[in-house]
């Protein structure tokens, strides 16, 4: 299939197929912001390389890096500071 004959070429070229899943979720989705986890999950690749190859683009320029927080909710009931 010509599909993977390209991904091959790519993976070559760019020295690691997982940069070049990571690449192409991004390529084909301008504009959109994705976590870590869901890099992950849609390039099927492991967390720990989603995270490193996002650290890698972010340094070279070619992505933006954006810190986000989000808020949790608290549980009531028995622990430090509740009484």
């Amino acid at each position: 299939m010509w599909y993977t004959n390209v991904m091959d070429v790519l993976g070559k070229l760019f020295c690691s197929g997982t940069r070049v899943k990571v690449l192409r979720l991004f390529i084909f989705n301008p504009g959109t912001e994705f976590e870590s986890t869901e890099v992950s999950k849609r390039a099927r690749i492991s967390p720990e390389n989603a995270r490193r190859e996002i650290s890698m683009l972010s340094h070279i320029g070619l992505i933006k890096k954006r810190l986000c927080y989000r808020e949790t909710a608290r549980k009531k009931g028995k622990g430090k500071g509740n009484t």
